[in-house]
């Protein structure tokens, strides 16, 4: 049963480097497995040895891949090439799942050699020449569950020319210069898509716009008090949050770009480097926060292919920095490469270069590469200060240049960008091994809106005649976090409850923090001054706060993102805003009647329909709490664990909207059919388990009750609660002696194994071929039939009678079982089937647990007998 394509996309995300089994994954990346990804993220019921095999075996083509529509699999190759294939994510081909190393001007979905990401149909022709074969809706006899259906950005809405103009005035917040017309061209979406950087959006600058370019767009019109969906679609709601965003932030407001206010006297230049771990920087607000300088990783050659390679982000990050107003430098990473190689490299490939623009190189021995020498370091200037006419800086660590001499690369003139956390900011230690020091890296723990990034001391003299932007207020770290706008009308609708009657704009200040003081007094939660100004006892208590919306994490007066999921949790229980509309709370019902609720499906949600949600929910394993009928913010979290495997992308807030309530109704349309017959083949498998829990008829491929009686033991297990860490102990051996009672050990639990105990593992162990004497004295024999049995715990290892702690890990996950609960009763239902799919998780299966298994679950059941 195929996933939805919203959750095909969710699923590649989620297995970028962990999607191991099966024989799919080569180990490293996803390079040369484009329909193993396929097979896997799209959850199809059959496939081929290769992408042009698997095209042969699809049906009719479309050569016009931009008729194509989302959920369509496009095609590439010719007789006796692999080929290769992709998933359209929106139709058009503008975006599609691909696994490639062919991502330059797409998104990689984890930058470092995986090869998975998403990527045009146009820019992959052109960067690999091969021939577009077209496309296809199967792949191998199979199509998404919502093939066809309308994708993100396809309202029937036309944008007017105010509406365009009003994204013209946000797209000059990010750099935008042209007229405010009306007519959004490529130089004004790119402005939009650098503005909207801070509300989610990740894709390239590139001035054309597409889902994520629209939900960022959506994220940001709910500052301005827009309420409906993020799904990518356009309208004159949308256009009306925009302009109110834009009327409460005028540009000389977070996070527009300066200038600031005037530093105190004396102060220094602060700025920021940044590579691949601040993809998601807002470069304005940064700049706002009064960095003036930013360098960017070009790239390097100090990865594992000892080749030279360019950032992943660099060309976004220097436009988006650029735009902001930064001073732009860039910095190339030393590695396994030669002086002459890299600069040629690093020359040929700078972004934007403009004169004053620093350069540096870093010189660290990164990712276990060679620590270049004096000689290699000073060269490599050299090549590049005869090309540019400029003299890049030598970037290093302090006990790294202390311990050598640097005396070529001095005569060269570079300055000195030094890293020495453990100095104060603007003392870095250098000894003698350097005159003196241009720029101090002194903190790592920086934070713009929660990315972390370093932060760098400059002196005044750093970078020469380079233009360097206004200054502004010193960015030092202080002790209040950083909040972003959204989370700051979290606070601000919390501190209404404490009387706050200002705007609800996300930008903090004294009556907001007094509002939410007073509240926290009221409710016992703090004891300090309602002064407007917070500390740490005002953050814990909101946490406080938090915990009575499910915040489950500590209370250390550190906001992060569950601590306001928890306000939100908290805040839709107080003002109601968790509401359903009856369509909506028919859904529900519909989930209900798969949990035992038999009342009508008439959109009143009561008592008994919430128990039915919570009963589904429960056995999914997406709730823990109590199927008491009530509905909190646990339950509805739980609503959106569920959503999330068919298509909702949104936030697990407790807060459930359009979006979760529409991936609700896909998993209703995919799951509609139930189980299913079962076949001779999967009933063959299912006797197989049952055997392990005491099944003794014949393995003829026809499961009745006893076959169910022997498999539902297994999932249930043997009561052992401990971790699988392959170190046997007394729980293990609790779990042991639990499982010897079903071969007729009446003695404690106590997890001593003793004779009689031993006996009644033997016992047991005749289901996996055991025939030595029940004697209660384990041997080699007893022992390879425990490795028999924990194969059904993952244990792929040979049968010798040697127990490891491979084999014990798989013996722990037997003995753990697959949080079945209910009756031995050899009658399945939604509980034994969902348990029967986190069995088959052991073997392979990345499915949702849905209680509806299906051909990858038992294929993924056979890898275990």
């Amino acid at each position: 049963m195929t996933r939805t394509v919203a959750g095909a996309e969710s699923w590649a995300r989620q297995h970028v480097t962990d999607a191991g089994g099966g024989g799919f994954y080569n180990g490293y990346n996803w390079s040369g497995m484009c329909q193993a990804l396929m097979f896997r993220a799209c959850a199809l019921a059959g496939s081929a040895p290769t992408a042009y095999q698997a095209y042969l075996a699809s049906g009719p083509d479309n050569h016009d891949y931009s008729a194509a529509p989302r959920g369509a699999f496009h095609w590439w190759g010719d007789p006796g090439d692999p080929g290769h294939v992709a998933l359209d994510l929106d139709g058009g081909g503008t975006r599609c799942l691909m696994a490639t190393s062919h991502l330059s001007g797409g998104e990689d979905f984890a930058p470092g050699g995986y090869c998975i990401g998403t990527q045009s149909v146009a820019r992959y022709n052109s960067l690999t020449g091969l021939v577009y074969l077209g496309w296809t809706l199967d792949n191998v006899g199979s199509r998404m569950a919502d093939v066809g259906t309308p994708g993100p950005g396809g309202s029937a809405y036309t944008l007017t020319a105010d509406d365009q103009k009003v994204l013209q005035t946000l797209a000059q917040r990010g750099g935008y210069t042209g007229p405010v017309d009306g007519v959004m061209g490529v130089n004004s979406w790119k402005g939009v898509q650098t503005a909207v950087r801070g509300y989610g959006y990740t894709g390239p600058i590139d001035g054309v716009p597409g889902a994520n370019t629209y939900k960022a767009i959506q994220s940001l019109a709910r500052d301005g008090g827009y309420t409906g969906p993020v799904d990518g679609i356009l309208g004159p709601n949308t256009i009306r949050g925009v302009a109110n965003w834009l009327a409460a932030h005028p540009p000389s407001s977070p996070p527009a770009p300066g200038p600031a206010p005037t530093p105190p006297a004396g102060s220094l230049i602060y700025g920021i480097d940044v590579g691949t771990s601040q993809a998601n920087l807002d470069f304005l607000a940064a700049r706002s926060a009064g960095f003036r300088f930013c360098v960017v990783k070009s790239g390097g050659s100090n990865d594992g292919t000892h080749l030279p390679y360019t950032a992943p982000y660099y060309v976004r990050q220097v436009d988006a920095a650029r735009a902001a107003g930064f001073l732009v430098g860039h910095y190339w990473m030393t590695g396994w490469g030669t002086a002459s190689g890299d600069a040629d490299y690093f020359l040929t490939r700078l972004h934007d270069y403009r004169a004053g623009d620093p350069l540096m190189i870093d010189v660290e021995g990164v990712d276990q590469s060679p620590v270049w020498t004096d000689a290699q370091t000073a060269s490599f200037i050299n090549i590049v200060k005869a090309r540019l006419g400029a003299t890049p800086f030598l970037y290093t660590y302090s006990s790294l240049l202390t311990s050598r001499t640097w005396t070529q690369t001095q005569a060269t003139g570079a300055k000195l960008w030094i890293a020495d956390y453990g100095a104060a900011a603007g003392s870095p230690r250098i000894g003698t091994a350097y005159p003196t020091w241009a720029i101090h890296q002194f903190s790592s723990s920086g934070s713009v809106k929660g990315i972390a990034v370093d932060m760098n001391l400059a002196k005044a003299d750093a970078f020469g005649t380079a233009t360097l932007p206004p200054a502004g207020p010193n960015p030092v770290p202080d002790p209040a976090p950083d909040v972003s706008l959204a989370d700051g009308v979290t606070l601000q609708r919390v501190a209404q409850l404490g009387g706050y009657t200002g705007p609800l704009d996300g930008v903090l200040g004294p009556n907001s923090w007094k509002g939410i003081q007073t509240l926290l007094k009221q409710l016992g939660l703090y004891s300090g001054p309602v002064d407007g100004v917070p500390g740490t006892n005002t953050y814990k208590g909101l946490q406080l706060l938090a915990q009575r919306g499910g915040y489950t994490g500590p209370v250390d007066g550190v906001l992060g993102p569950n601590s306001y999921a928890g306000l939100r949790g908290y805040l839709a229980q107080v003002d109601g805003n968790v509401t359903i509309a009856t369509a909506d709370a028919q859904t529900l019902q519909q989930i209900a009647q798969r949990g035992g609720y038999t009342g009508p499906v008439d959109g009143v949600m009561g008592v008994n329909s919430w128990k039915g949600v919570q009963a589904v929910l429960s056995a999914g394993g997406y709730y823990t709490g109590p199927v008491d009928g009530v509905p909190g913010s646990n339950t509805y979290s739980g609503l959106q664990r569920l959503a999330a495997g068919y298509g909702y992308t949104g936030p697990v807030d407790g807060v459930p909207g359009p979006n979760t309530f529409a991936a609700l109704r896909s998993y209703l349309t995919v799951t509609s059919g139930g189980p299913g017959p079962i076949s001779a083949a999967d009933g063959t498998i299912l006797q197989k388990i049952g055997v392990a829990g005491g099944y003794t008829g014949p393995i003829d491929g026809v499961p009745g009750a006893n076959t169910w009686k022997g498999v539902q033991p297994v999932l249930r297990g043997y009561g052992y609660s401990g971790p699988l860490d392959g170190a046997p102990g007394t729980n293990t051996y609790k779990g042991l002696q639990t499982l010897a009672a079903a071969g007729g050990y009446a003695g404690p639990i106590d997890g001593v194994m003793g004779v009689n105990s031993w006996k009644g593992v033997q016992t047991v162990l005749r289901r996996f071929g055991y025939t030595g004497p029940i004697d209660g004295v384990p041997g080699t024999n007893t022992y390879a039939a425990m490795q028999r049995m924990a194969k059904l715990g993952g244990y792929s290892g040979p049968a010798d009678g040697v127990l490891g702690s491979f084999s014990w890990r798989g013996i722990q996950s037997c003995l753990r079982g697959s949080g079945y609960s209910g009756l031995i009763d050899g009658v399945p239902g939604a509980g034994t089937y969902v348990a029967l799919q986190r069995l088959a998780q052991i073997g392979g299966y990345t499915g949702p647990l849905d209680g509806v298994p299906g051909t990858n679950t038992y294929r993924a059941l056979s890898n275990l007998v």
